[in-house]
């Protein structure tokens, strides 16, 4: 991760890594959608930007345990082409061979942007 004076900022590869390594469980709380729409209800605060949506509609608020992996970019609104993914054991993978010095990044979920859109 790169400082960048207030906020930690990507998180970026130090050694090339294979295509489909499990790098890390990402952690946090894991929710149904009913449970995320209760703690982030509509006309509420901002849904928390380290919630992902994991395969199968379920979701973890990364807020609640701070760790490496909930500072992995969104590729939302870019052109950019996620690198990693979330399985559904939800583990952070590599989906390519990423060369040290790499940016990771994912795609975190339909539903996280609905949310976003929604406040």
């Amino acid at each position: 991760m790169l400082p960048d004076g207030k906020h930690l900022v990507g998180v970026f590869a130090t050694r090339p890594l294979p295509a489909k390594t499990v790098l890390a469980k990402y952690r946090g709380e894991e929710l149904t959608y009913a449970q995320l729409s209760a703690r982030y209800p509509p006309g509420g605060p901002r849904i928390a930007d380290r919630v992902v949506q994991l395969p199968g509609g379920r979701f973890i608020d990364g807020s609640t345990d701070p760790h490496w992996t909930n500072e992995i970019v969104s590729t939302y609104g870019t052109k950019l082409t996620p690198n990693v993914v979330l399985t559904e054991a939800g583990n952070v993978r590599t989906t390519k061979r990423i060369r040290a010095g790499q940016e990771l990044l994912a795609a975190y979920g339909g539903n996280f942007w609905q949310q976003r859109r929604a406040k």
